[in-house]
């Protein structure tokens, strides 16, 4: 049974990533679009189409919520691990597995809530557009349900995650461009 689970996932996976990324970049160039086409209108021809700026707006809102599973997946947000990283490897471990199951806890959160906005708000329309606002808001229980599945994808991962030695050499350097500097520990007693 959970070789038929990771052979499904395998399967899936390159089918849902490339489906998440099309509908990204569908939803940023449509919302370039809308907007620069209403710019060119507003300047030229001093027209102005409401409905291009209400569009564009739920654009981007959707475009948050449906990429940021995706975004973390890749690691392409920033993140502090300063703190993971100073611990010994044995409570390292123990504390990104209570990060891990409390960034559960909060996505659970989110996906519950965000259900009950966009049923809450099914029944009322867009201002141009007249479509219903719960629609828009179903962005945020998908995009929940697509950042649960990313992470689950990168949960062991992530709990075995060595220490970031480039972060650390970093540091290092930068130390050591101080070093003998006015803002140096040895120096810093002179400064106040």
């Amino acid at each position: 049974m959970i070789n038929f689970i990771k052979n499904l996932f395998k399967k899936i996976d390159p089918v849902i990533l490339k489906l998440n990324h099309i509908i990204l970049v569908s939803l940023l160039l449509g919302m370039f679009l809308l907007l620069f086409i209403n710019v060119v209108g507003r300047y030229l021809f001093s027209v102005t189409y409401l409905p291009a700026d209400e569009l564009a707006r739920y654009f981007m809102i959707t475009l948050a919520f449906l990429g940021f599973g995706l975004a973390m997946r890749e690691s392409k947000h920033s993140y502090f691990n300063i703190i993971q990283d100073a611990l010994p490897k044995k409570y390292r471990k123990k504390m990104r597995i209570f990060v891990a199951l409390g960034i559960y806890f909060i996505l659970f959160i989110l996906l519950v809530l965000g259900f009950q906005y966009s049923l809450l708000f099914m029944n009322s329309r867009t201002q141009s557009l007249q479509w219903p606002v719960g629609l828009w808001y179903l962005a945020i229980p998908v995009g929940t349900l697509l950042f649960i599945y990313h992470f689950t994808f990168v949960f062991m991962e992530y709990i075995n995650l060595e220490k970031n030695e480039e972060v650390l050499k970093e540091i290092e350097s930068i130390s050591e461009t101080f070093k003998g500097s006015k803002y140096s520990d040895e120096n810093i007693e002179d400064i106040e």
